[in-house]
């Protein structure tokens, strides 16, 4: 009886511990996507940038402004792109 239950515990141990190996893993992304991916990262970096440098005075109000606009119209194409995908 003992050694059915120890069996049984042994069994179920292996199960659990296999699981993951069982199951399908998700279809990497397509290279055009993961590029786009990454343009997007960047491009929120450049906003950041731009606000960091005018917060210290690097450059001034309206410069800010009208590169804000420029990078954040390019950030919107980049996340249109991802969103058709």
């Amino acid at each position: 009886m003992e050694l059915l239950a120890f069996l049984v515990l042994l069994a179920a141990i292996a199960w659990w511990v296999s699981r993951p190996f069982g199951r399908e893993h998700a279809p990497a992304p397509s290279p055009e996507l993961a590029n786009l991916a990454v343009e997007r990262d960047i491009r929120v970096a450049a906003i950041r940038d731009a606000e960091l440098d005018a917060q210290t005075g690097k450059i001034s109000g309206e410069r800010h402004r009208e590169l804000d606009a420029v990078l954040r119209d390019e950030a919107l194409e980049t996340l249109r792109g991802l969103g058709e995908r």
